[in-house]
């Protein structure tokens, strides 16, 4: 839904915060572009710029030392400075901020220094960034301000639904970097690999289950095949084996009594007695 001044134009947001290791002393930044123009660019660069005062104006007690809007000449780089004080809590708070135009895209960063009374000595130090703050491109539309307050809020281009959280700013102990970096949102991660990959996997298993079916079909036949050529083999030597016992059986052997129905045949005495008989017979 967007930001204040940006209300009804989709962002993108980037916030980072940094902690002296002394304490005493912090520096936040953020980062809020739009995602495409808003009606009226001029309007909303000049209502974001005073923006920074108003979120000061909001703190209720808050003293206001310096605001300053100042004009780009070249109309590129606009920016805003703000020195305020929050005595319900003790903090001084330095603040930067620029906006510019790029492409289709309105850009505003800022930069603060929350300083507490233990952190006097990091107060300098942390001007010193704010001092560094900058675009980084040099491809810059010209952009129109006006260092007058508007007296009506910035230009909405249609309703949208409630604005997501904020971002979370997560503390970080170290030392104030010498230059201010802003940071482009994250990239999301491309996911068409990994489901690429689940993909082949499970081709490659079901490829090795129907390998691993086909061979123990295969192995299932081949089985069944020794198994009927045993049982055609002890089928054949049945009928072999009835046929030899026939040819061993001496019932079956041819009687050994001659032609002429006696037992010469077995006698050889007998015929040759016979056959002198015969001779002497006239």
């Amino acid at each position: 839904g967007g930001e204040a001044p940006f209300v009804g134009v989709p962002l993108s947001v980037d916030a980072q915060v940094w902690k002296a290791p002394s304490g005493g002393a912090a520096l936040i930044t953020s980062q809020v572009a739009t995602e495409a123009l808003p009606a009226d660019p001029d309007a909303a660069a000049t209502a974001a710029l005073h923006d920074l005062r108003a979120g000061a104006d909001a703190v209720t007690g808050a003293v206001v030392d310096a605001f300053a809007v100042v004009v780009d000449p070249a109309g590129k780089v606009h920016q805003a400075n703000l020195s305020w004080r929050d005595p319900s809590v003790g903090t001084t708070t330095v603040a930067r901020a620029l906006v510019f135009r790029t492409g289709a895209s309105l850009v505003r960063v800022v930069g603060e220094c929350v300083v507490t009374a233990d952190g006097a000595a990091t107060r300098s130090a942390c001007e010193a960034v704010l001092a560094t703050l900058a675009p980084a491109t040099t491809a810059l539309e010209p952009l129109r301000v006006s260092a007058t307050a508007p007296t009506a809020p910035a230009p909405d281009l249609a309703p949208r639904p409630d604005a997501p959280p904020a971002p979370t700013l997560s503390p970080r102990d170290a030392d104030i970097p010498a230059t201010l970096t802003v940071n482009p949102p994250k990239a999301q991660t491309d996911k068409r690999p990994y489901y690429l990959l689940a993909g082949i996997a499970v081709l490659g298993l079901v490829f090795w289950w129907n390998r691993r079916e086909r061979e123990r079909r295969e192995a299932a036949e081949r089985a069944e095949a020794r198994r009927r050529e045993r049982a055609e083999r002890k089928a054949g030597a049945a009928p072999a084996k009835d046929d030899a016992d026939d040819a061993d059986d001496p019932k079956d052997a041819d009687d050994p009594k001659d032609a002429d129905g006696d037992d010469d045949a077995r006698d050889p005495k007998g015929a040759a007695a016979d056959d002198s008989d015969r001779e002497r017979t006239p």
